[in-house]
């Protein structure tokens, strides 16, 4: 009599496993791909591609770049992607490269991307966070528009400060750098000081992708987020220089 009772037992505990299983173990069985669509054009055209992923039959675009084709899991050590990513794509054009890879993160999938500028002075593909795919749903940080880019940038130290003023014309984004001595003085006091200032350098600011690097006759630079707001990266003379877009909440009342 005690045989059934064993058996009886052992089934209750596989049930008991079996129930406990995590629910997104399921989940965790879809694949994940990276494609890339180019548009055809002349030889003498940019090339422009979207990249998009492919997730449990859904298809979302997640960046536009120049050049994009897929990256073999043998090749991801060259790009500074890990071993363990899902997939990978990109590609390299004039003089830059942009890349982007997906990796599982707990119970998500987490997407990246990065460049490589053949002027840049430090090294690495400078990879952020560019969205995640977690229950069934996407979120992606969208990379800044134009229009919130114009705006006061702003590098305060003793050694002597940096000002950017970005503005737009039509589509077409203008930058006017100043310099000064010493610290900055408070934002709303130096908007009526640059008024009697001439810029030491203005040019236009000419896009490249949707990283927001640009090139310039001041000097080559990136737009990127930074928590809750902006900055700019921009190369002068072979320095880089890092600049925070002012906020309102940056300013102060006159005393």
């Amino acid at each position: 009599m005690r045989r059934p009772i064993i058996l009886s037992f052992l089934f209750a505990l596989g049930l008991l496993a079996f129930g406990c299983a995590p629910e997104n173990e399921a989940a965790q069985d879809f694949s994940v791909r990276l494609l890339c669509e180019t548009k055809s054009g002349s030889e003498t055209d940019i090339p422009k591609s979207a990249v998009y992923t492919l997730v449990e039959e859904q298809k979302v675009k997640i960046a536009n770049i120049a050049a994009c084709d897929s990256i073999p899991p043998t090749a991801f050590s060259d790009y500074g992607i890990p071993d363990s990513a899902l997939a990978a794509a990109g590609g390299w054009y004039a003089g830059a490269g942009d890349y982007l890879y997906a990796i599982r993160e707990g119970d998500a999938v987490v997407y990246y991307q990065g460049w490589q500028d053949e002027m840049q002075e430090d090294e690495g593909f400078h990879y952020t966070q560019l969205g995640v795919y977690q229950n069934g749903k996407f979120e992606l940080q969208l990379p800044p528009t134009r229009e919130e880019l114009v705006g006061t940038y702003t590098l305060s130290q003793e050694t002597g400060s940096h000002i950017l003023f970005v503005g737009m014309h039509e589509d077409t984004l203008i930058g006017e750098h100043f310099v000064l001595d010493g610290v900055l003085p408070p934002l709303n006091q130096l908007n009526v000081l640059m008024t009697g200032m001439a810029p030491q350098d203005s040019a236009t600011l000419d896009l490249i992708d949707q990283g927001f690097r640009f090139s310039s006759a001041m000097g080559d630079g990136t737009f990127q987020r930074t928590g809750d707001g902006l900055e700019v990266s921009l190369n002068l003379d072979g320095q880089q220089v890092r600049l925070q877009k002012a906020l309102s909440k940056d300013y102060s009342i006159p005393q």
